[in-house]
């Protein structure tokens, strides 16, 4: 699934990251670790996954480093599920600006799923990337 990607979408900022136990149904398992991602944005998918797996990897090296396993707390509340994220959810509505659509843009796969809109009958597909200090110096 895509919950950081979906969190990002709607406008968040900070991200909870869990380091929960195993168990047989999908993310129900006892919370061992949370922490929280922060995000300036203006992070593009690979940047935001980058930042992700590296607080994955801190919160598993915590984890390991533990003279004694901790004991997890049991979650509680309504369990958010965010559905698969397909093509179809990179389309762009060409009478809104970028802007307003910012954090969509910048959670799209450029090869797997890139941004598209339809206009005048036609399909237009855009990438995003970031530029860097030499290019700006042209």
């Amino acid at each position: 699934m895509s919950p950081l990607t979906w969190q990002i979408i709607e406008g968040a900022q900070e991200i909870p990251i869990c380091l929960i136990e195993a168990a047989e149904k999908m993310d129900s398992g006892a919370v061992i670790y949370r922490d929280v991602l922060e995000f300036s944005g203006h992070e593009l998918l690979s940047e935001l996954r980058r930042l992700q797996g590296l607080a994955t990897a801190a919160l598993c090296s915590r984890y390991l480093e533990e003279d004694e396993p901790p004991q997890g707390k049991a979650q509680t509340g309504t369990a958010t599920f965010y559905r698969r994220r397909t093509a179809a959810d990179s389309a762009l509505d060409p009478t809104r600006s970028l802007a307003e659509q910012f954090d969509l843009l910048r959670t799209v796969n450029n090869k797997l799923y890139p941004a598209f809109f339809d206009f005048r009958g036609q399909r237009y597909w855009l990438t995003i990337s970031k530029s860097h200090p030499a290019d700006e110096q042209g």
